[in-house]
């Protein structure tokens, strides 16, 4: 039955874009280009109809042109609009050769990524793939966050105990936590407890989604970036890091293994000398940040094919912790679908719903690919 529900599911969902942009030629384009891989594609001309749609109906991802001529507002007005409304949603800036400086700008305010025209079909089926990936998990990552947040891990059989008791213990130290497990098992839901039970419960919590990061301004998004000028001797104002962030806090990298090799060797020497260095800066910043990684890899295979450091692990491998898969508590699933049920209906302000003797046996039975993230939205819809 739970399987029926998620391939139901996936079969009814078509992602939408929305397109905005002054010239026609290119808005065509772009339909022509996304409507192969069945997206459906809606298009605005100007910034205040772009809103207008989006207010009515959230998109999974917007391709939005920086300047719009013609239109009352510019993109990057059409942008801080959009973030206020769904901090969630990406979108994706096109510009054109003059713009980079502005396009930059964009990523401090949001934007997921930007496209230079002319842009081969290629190089947007891919950006355009990423960011709605990157939308929905970090949605679905929220979610399953927000469903734990006043609570411990839900359950009561022996290897859900023991993970509570590594958690507490973890919680004790200061060291850093390689947590391994299998996509949706929770892994980030078990570093923030870590976080939440310890000494520096009040300080920054930090989370860098590894394979979210868009390819331009890489570097810059981890790291930070003095104030610059670009090639263009434009001015480009300064950009704070996702580490600097989590200073004196705790940074939470999930994918650990899915990093670029070089911002592996830089996030190695953090960890041997307390120290980064920002992009365009030669002067070392220090950091006091605990690191908690997480990896659904086997990262000791990634090691043997020379695709993580290995002095890198051995240093984030300080206290291991696997959460386990869903299919091996499946008897804490009764409890779990009723504590997902009250929390969604509370949410949403319905009463609570109560699942069958028989739906509870078939969930039970079923083997849960995506473990406690695909529970809670066959729950959910």
């Amino acid at each position: 039955m739970a399987q029926d529900f998620e391939m139901s599911k996936e079969r009814l969902y078509i992602s939408e874009v929305l397109v905005v942009d002054d010239e026609v030629d290119i808005r065509n384009l772009i339909k022509d280009i996304l409507s192969d891989d069945n997206y459906v594609t809606k298009l605005a001309v100007d910034g205040l109809s772009a809103i207008k749609m989006a207010y009515e109906k959230e998109p999974d991802v917007v391709l939005l042109d920086i300047w719009l001529r013609g239109s009352d507002i510019d993109g990057l007005s059409v942008l801080e609009k959009l973030k206020e409304r769904y901090p969630y949603l990406p979108v994706i800036m096109i510009s054109g050769h003059g713009n980079i400086a502005t396009a930059v700008k964009s990523l401090h305010m949001g934007a997921y990524d930007y496209i230079e025209k002319p842009f081969t079909e290629g190089r947007l089926k891919l950006v355009v793939k990423r960011a709605i990936e990157s939308g929905r998990l970090r949605r679905e990552n929220d979610e399953l966050k927000s469903a734990f947040e006043d609570y411990e891990i839900v359950g009561n059989s022996p290897v859900i105990r023991n993970l509570r008791s590594m958690i507490n213990k973890a919680a004790t130290t200061s060291s850093r936590i390689l947590i391994t497990g299998s996509p949706g098992v929770g892994k980030e839901v078990v570093a923030r407890l870590i976080h939440k039970k310890s000494k520096g419960y009040d300080t920054p919590f930090i989370s860098m989604y590894s394979s979210m990061l868009p390819a331009n301004n890489y570097l810059v998004n981890i790291f930070c970036s003095e104030e610059s000028n670009n090639i263009l001797s434009h001015r480009v104002p300064p950009h704070i890091g996702i580490i600097e962030q989590a200073n004196h806090g705790t940074l939470f990298i999930d994918e650990v293994t899915d990093l670029r090799y070089d911002t592996q060797l830089r996030l190695l020497r953090l960890l041997q000398e307390g120290k980064i260095y920002r992009e365009n800066s030669k002067i070392p910043v220090s950091i006091d940040v605990r690191i908690i990684v997480s990896s659904s890899k086997d990262i000791e295979s990634e090691v043997k094919a020379g695709r993580f450091c290995e002095d890198l692990y051995y240093r984030l491998n300080v206290l291991p912790i696997r959460v386990p898969s869903l299919v091996e508590y499946c008897t804490d699933i009764p409890e779990l679908c009723r504590y997902f049920m009250n929390s969604i209906c509370k949410k949403i302000g319905l009463c609570t719903h109560v699942l069958s003797d028989e739906a509870l046996i078939a969930m039970q039975s079923y083997e849960w690919p995506g473990n406690l993230r695909q529970l809670r939205n066959v729950i959910e819809w």
